[in-house]
């Protein structure tokens, strides 16, 4: 199996210098709010990528599975994940990557 690092951030505003932001009260929250990730190993099964995660900032996601659906398309890689939130909505989780071009 090969390693993956993965980093999800939304953004909630102008970039701020970093003493500037824990002075922020609800703009810490927030940021945290929108922000994911994790890292381990991967593998490909089944039309579907299986991340095993081996560090991740949500306790109960280390030492198991994250699994994925992907597509390739020409220069592109989408990760879809559907899930079911606590109060019960189903959502979707959508992740797009483009591959750098040479400068």
């Amino acid at each position: 199996m090969a390693r993956i690092g993965r980093r999800i951030s939304g953004t909630s505003g102008p970039a701020r210098r970093v003493e500037h932001f824990f002075r922020a009260g609800g703009r810490k929250l927030a940021a945290f709010d929108s922000y994911n990730s994790y890292c381990g190993r991967y593998e490909v099964k089944d039309g579907r990528i299986i991340h095993h995660v081996e560090l991740s900032p949500f306790p109960n996601w280390v030492g198991g599975p994250q699994e994925l659906y992907f597509e390739f398309s020409g220069d592109r890689l989408t990760l879809c994940a559907p899930e079911t939130t606590p109060d019960g909505v189903e959502r979707t989780w959508v992740a797009t990557w483009q591959r750098a071009t040479g400068r």
